[in-house]
């Protein structure tokens, strides 16, 4: 995981000189109709990618039903030939987001294809999220698009102290979102009230410590196997694994475990179960024993600062904001969901983003200079 973070940190180096030099020599800025276009292609290849990933039950809503199944890893057993398209299909909260953030400004001169645009790949994003049954991420996509309609609706950001109360509002909105999504998600799968689970949910403090409890079993098995024994340092393991983890599985060397996989059998004893993940603690600590909780946060957090520096200055532009939303996401769920096999299948869609974008922007300067 270190050399991948150090990795990171290059590319971003080369991502905020390389684009910043791509604009200034042509003296080019992202117009409106170019993010249209951008976010457009993004809801095209989601959607595409969506469609595939479900195709084997039949439709989309046919496989919401099976959506627990296949987060618990069971999906082998149900030969889902086109497994490896869930990754690209994130790239439909992407999208939302960049429709989004011009929709929700006062001075955007295609609010109404923005409208359109958004509540197209925000209907598709959600039934990724509830393809993909992960309660954080749904939580954390609703609640920052929240956020991002207090903080940013404005050209100019201004933190004043009723938009902090407001933000603390929707954290504890969000936190009793994420107790209840158990209950909401069943009912959106089968139709009526899951009755086995309501008088346990109906403890919301009970429910929580169910939802992040991995956290204390992952952060004591870690401890007790690389700190009091001599276990395994994952490391190595954490860095092929986050390499291949965009390739398909049959590409992937057996050889190399999965942090999440590894801890899952220390935890249970069987490798079939469904994974428990890893906080960034406990990774750490799989990685580098004692001093992995010293290291890798370090690392990442050099990243974060390097892409804060880069967005401070383009914030104020709503492509940006975008961007900078959804990377926000993805290091914020690194705090409690650390694998770089995980970070690094998030980052994919990203990319691909990126490249989208660099198309776009590219073709606009040629027919530019031949017009």
């Amino acid at each position: 995981m270190g050399i991948q973070c150090l990795t990171l940190v290059i590319n971003i180096y080369i991502l905020k000189y390389g684009n910043i030099k791509l604009l200034s020599k042509n003296n080019c800025q992202i117009t409106e109709l170019q993010s249209f276009t951008i976010a457009t292609i993004c809801l095209i290849i989601g959607s595409i990618c969506l469609y595939l990933w479900t195709l084997n039950e039949g439709n989309v809503f046919n496989f919401i039903v099976k959506a627990n199944w296949y987060r618990g890893d069971y999906s082998n057993a149900m030969n889902n030939t086109y497994a490896m398209l869930k990754v690209p299909s994130r790239i439909l909260e992407l999208s939302t987001f960049l429709f989004f953030f011009y929709f929700i400004q006062n001075n955007t001169k295609f609010k109404f294809l923005y409208l359109v645009g958004y509540i197209i790949s925000f209907s598709s994003a959600t039934l990724y999220l509830l393809c993909t049954d992960g309660r954080l991420d749904i939580a954390l996509f609703l609640g920052m698009q929240v956020i991002g309609f207090v903080l940013y609706r404005n050209k100019k950001v201004n933190i004043s102290k009723n938009k902090i109360y407001t933000i603390v509002i929707i954290a504890l909105l969000a936190l009793f979102l994420i107790s209840q999504l158990d209950d909401i998600t069943y009912y959106i799968r089968y139709g009526n009230k899951n009755l086995i689970e309501t008088s346990e949910s109906e403890n919301f403090y009970i429910t929580l410590m169910n939802e992040f409890g991995y956290i204390y079993e992952a952060g004591q098995m870690s401890i007790k196997t690389n700190i009091f024994d001599s276990g395994k340092w994952m490391l190595i393991d954490d860095i092929v694994r986050g390499f291949f983890s965009c390739f398909p599985s049959k590409f992937t060397p057996d050889e190399f475990e999965r942090v999440w996989r590894w801890n899952t059998y220390l935890c249970t004893g069987s490798r079939l179960s469904a994974t428990i993940p890893c906080d960034i603690i406990s990774e750490s600590i799989y990685d580098l024993s004692v001093l992995g909780p010293f290291v890798i946060p370090f690392l990442f957090g050099t990243i974060v600062r390097q892409v804060e520096v880069y967005f401070s200055d383009v914030k104020s532009r709503p492509f940006y904001r975008a961007c900078y939303i959804f990377l926000a996401l993805a290091f914020f769920r690194i705090i409690n969901y650390c694998e770089l096999y995980d970070f690094m299948r998030g980052m994919f869609s990203f990319c691909v983003m990126w490249i989208v974008y660099l198309f776009v922007v590219r073709l606009s300067l040629k027919n530019r200079m031949k017009g």
